[in-house]
């Protein structure tokens, strides 16, 4: 599944999800993978600025929605808007308190629910006992919680779980010796947090090897035969099919392609038209490589998916250069490996006009990936801001220039620039987000107008801690 296939996501920081699910990390990694309406974020910072980002697009929807409609009548009138009610569960920190309390604000406008654990920013605190029954309640509206008992899962019970789900994915038997040792690894390393992207099984096998076919899908969708663009034979819906296949590595089946590419066609003529473009592009393929034994495009059991050992593809190197920058032990291995990430990134999924009018299933794989590509590049500014500033300068500039409504990206610029005694650049910087966020018809946030004070005014802020 993806966002928009389920009513409800779950976002819950990586730490708190190996808390609350009774799961082991790695039990947390491979789950991911399977539920994909459980979005396991780095830490807390990262799971506030995905919802940040979800709230300033449900607002501009709900801006231009006639009307004013709220986000149910926006699903009916588009059902292909992925628009699933969001829950943020997590432990509060005091260094987030304020960016918790400025997402609540008004959260179930845009479908958004907050739960944390401990002291909840806006709303009533619940107390539980062993058993997950409610022994008291404080704050508004906390009547409805007495004597409510919340469904709990044991250890045992998560286990059998995700067994289950494994099987159901066709995983391989798990290894009981590895459990200790993975958990011993993951508790002696503390690298810097960067988004954690289990690749799928096909991934691995681009590491190595020379592939004839190389499909680019990030930016133009451009498919490459030793080296060459191939310019004809592959049509613009042979391109739309190589995508989505990329996008699900781990292949799609019949039904669930034609439904994608085809969705105004009866079920019948779709069906014919996927096999004859199947049928097109793998001959067009063989005719480029001179491989007229090969495939290119596999079936296994019920789906179909690229051959990994004969297409090389952009997506999956990116998805395998972030996961390994989440298991790097040392800030330079992590940076070798994001500057890799997010030189792959070449630009949104399929980001050309045409494509983005044809492709009407791509939006919301569009939009993870471009979270994940901005999340990229802030930790990678992050390794390189104390040494190299002007280098992190430039790839904060470039987060900016992917996601131009995310108020840390701007926060993180005018920091940097006035540890830099570049007074000037903060004011350029915050006019940029105040002209930015005049799109969504909203101000800056009052956390971002306090940061300016402060760049500005430093010596103000020491005499008052003199204070």
């Amino acid at each position: 599944m993806h966002a928009g296939d389920h009513d409800v996501e779950i976002i819950i920081p990586r730490s708190d999800a190996t808390q609350v699910l009774a799961l082991n990390p790695d039990q947390v990694d491979e789950l991911t993978q399977y539920a994909r309406a459980l979005h396991v974020t780095a830490d807390l910072s990262a799971a506030l600025r995905l919802l940040e980002s979800e709230r300033i697009h449900r607002a501009r929807l709900l801006d231009t929605a006639p009307d004013n409609q709220d986000l149910a009548a926006v699903r009916q009138a588009d059902p292909t808007e992925p628009l699933p009610h969001l829950v943020l569960l997590a432990t509060s920190a005091p260094e987030q308190q304020r960016r918790l309390e400025t997402v609540t604000v008004a959260a179930s406008d845009y479908d958004i629910a907050i739960i944390t654990l401990g002291e909840h920013p806006a709303g009533p605190t619940v107390n539980l006992d062993n058993a997950a029954q409610v022994t008291s309640s404080t704050g508004a509206g906390s009547d409805i919680w007495d004597g409510l008992r919340l469904f709990h899962v044991e250890q045992q019970d998560a286990d059998q779980v995700l067994e289950l789900i494994r099987s159901a994915h066709g995983a391989p038997e798990p290894e009981p010796e590895s459990q200790p040792a993975a958990q011993t690894t993951t508790a002696a390393r503390s690298p810097v947090s960067v988004a954690r992207s289990a690749p799928p099984a096909p991934q691995a096998a681009q590491a190595s090897g020379h592939r004839p076919v190389h499909l680019q899908v990030l930016g133009h969708p451009t498919v490459r035969v030793d080296s060459q663009i191939l310019e004809t034979g592959i049509r613009g819906k042979g391109r739309e099919l190589l995508t989505y296949l990329a996008v699900h590595a781990e292949g799609a089946s019949r039904d669930a392609i034609v439904a994608a590419l085809w969705p105004d066609v009866d079920h019948k003529h779709a069906v014919m038209r996927f096999h004859a473009l199947l049928h097109e592009t793998r001959q067009t393929l063989k005719r480029a490589t001179g491989r007229i034994d090969e495939n290119f495009i596999v079936r296994t059991a019920d789906r179909y998916g690229i051959d990994p050992e004969l297409i090389s593809v952009d997506l999956w190197r990116f998805h395998t250069a972030l996961h390994e920058a989440s298991q790097a032990d040392r800030d330079q291995d992590q940076a070798v490996l994001l500057q890799e990430a997010v030189d792959i990134y070449q630009g949104h999924l399929a980001a050309e006009a045409s494509y983005e009018q044809a492709y009407e299933w791509i939006e919301p794989e569009r939009e993870t990936l471009r979270r994940q590509a901005v999340e990229a590049l802030i930790h990678l500014a992050i390794l390189y801001e104390r040494h190299e500033p002007e280098r992190a300068l430039t790839i904060l500039e470039r987060a900016r220039s992917l996601d131009r409504y995310a108020e840390e990206t701007y926060q993180h610029i005018m920091t940097l620039q006035a540890k830099l005694g570049r007074p000037d650049a903060v004011r350029r910087t915050y006019r940029l987000l105040e002209t930015s966020l005049e799109d969504l018809a909203v101000d800056p946030s009052e956390e971002t107008q306090q940061l300016l004070w402060r760049l500005l005014h430093p010596r103000g802020r020491s005499q008052t801690g003199q204070h």
